[in-house]
Formats: C-alpha cells, sequence, structure tokens
C-alpha cells in the first residue's frame, strides 16, 4: 500500500503545472517563450511572455495568478489564436525628469490593465506594477513584492527612447504608441514616489 501511495504522490507531483524562473523571478511564460517581464504579486506573479524566444516575435501574452490557475490572459498577435493585434506603450511624465511607462492593453469590455514603471527623480525606490481600470474607476492596483529595482521592468520588450524621451515600439506591430487612458501616476503615488 506504501508503495501504491508513493507512485500517486510521484504521478500527482509531475501532473501539477510548474513555475518556471527567469533570472531568480518567477514566471507564468512556457519554456518555449522569452519572459519579457515576471514579478510576484502577493501570492500570485504576472508575466508578459514572447514568441518565439528571440526577437522579431509574433505574439506577446499577458498572464496573472499562479501556475495551477491562470485568472487572466490576453494575447496579441496577427493569428487566429489573439485577443487583439497589439498592446499598447506609453510614456508620460510624472515630475521633473520622472516618467511614467506604460504598456497596456483594453479587453472589449472595457476593462484596461497597465504594466507601469516609474523611472528617474524620486523612482529609484519604487517598484513596477499593475493598474486596472475601467474608465477611470480602480479595479485594482497591484504593485511587484521583491522585485529588482535596479532593473528595469521594460527593458526586455521591443520598445526604444523615442526623440522626445519616452518609449516608442521598436520595429514591431505588436505595440502601437497610445496615450494611456488612465492614470498611472497613482500607483507610484501610493508608494511614496511623488
Amino acid at each position: 500500500m506504501t508503495t501504491m501511495r508513493f507512485y500517486l504522490l510521484v504521478m500527482l507531483t509531475m501532473s501539477l503545472p510548474s513555475i518556471v524562473f527567469a533570472g531568480g523571478s518567477p514566471t507564468l511564460c512556457e519554456k518555449d517563450e522569452a519572459t519579457l517581464f515576471a514579478c510576484p504579486i502577493k501570492k500570485k506573479v504576472v508575466s508578459y511572455c514572447a514568441v518565439p524566444t528571440t526577437p522579431p516575435y509574433y505574439s506577446l501574452s499577458y498572464r496573472y495568478g499562479t501556475p495551477g490557475k491562470i485568472e487572466k490572459s490576453y494575447r496579441v498577435g496577427n493569428d487566429k489564436f489573439a485577443d487583439a493585434d497589439n498592446m499598447f506603450v506609453h510614456s508620460q511624465p510624472l515630475g521633473p525628469k520622472q516618467t511614467v511607462d506604460s504598456i497596456w492593453f483594453m479587453e472589449p469590455n472595457g476593462i484596461t490593465t497597465s504594466l507601469l514603471e516609474c523611472g528617474g527623480g524620486n523612482c529609484m525606490s519604487s517598484n513596477p506594477g499593475i493598474v486596472v481600470m475601467k474608465g477611470k474607476k480602480t479595479l485594482a492596483k497591484l504593485i511587484c513584492s521583491n522585485y529588482d529595482v535596479m532593473a528595469t521592468a521594460l527593458d526586455k520588450f521591443p520598445v526604444k527612447q523615442g526623440d522626445n524621451g519616452g518609449l516608442v515600439p521598436n520595429d514591431t506591430e505588436l505595440l502601437v504608441e497610445k496615450e494611456n487612458p488612465g492614470e498611472p501616476e497613482e500607483i507610484f503615488v501610493k508608494q511614496g514616489v511623488k
């Protein structure tokens, strides 16, 4: 009977999804995807993944949840499996020499999800985060925990610095420059940045 329980435990363990670690951070990206961004938020993980593992990418995916239960996913690309053709990128001044950069998308139901990062000025001590909004109503503000603040959250995305200092898409149709409809600086005011 003990042998049977051992084999059952082994089989159960092997069937559970595993969390993949990218540079020490947990991620919900698959092994055949590039992890563009991943961070823990309380007991869950947010990840942005790309296919293939090296640029040029033909799809970008957002995932939030745990390895056993993805609570929210959104995929952009030019194929039948995509939710939309692209996500958006925007840079917004927050204060003197401070900018909030965002990668965001809007679902058909009007819910906007934004990955935000503050750069420059007093931003050095702030973690990136996710803001979920419907119209002007904030549904969730999630701050990344255990995040290396010396790393740049958006440095793996196909973006570059534009002429005005903000981020712009870099040779990809998956990201389009468009103003973020929410108020992304709120997440950094909560962290005491402003």
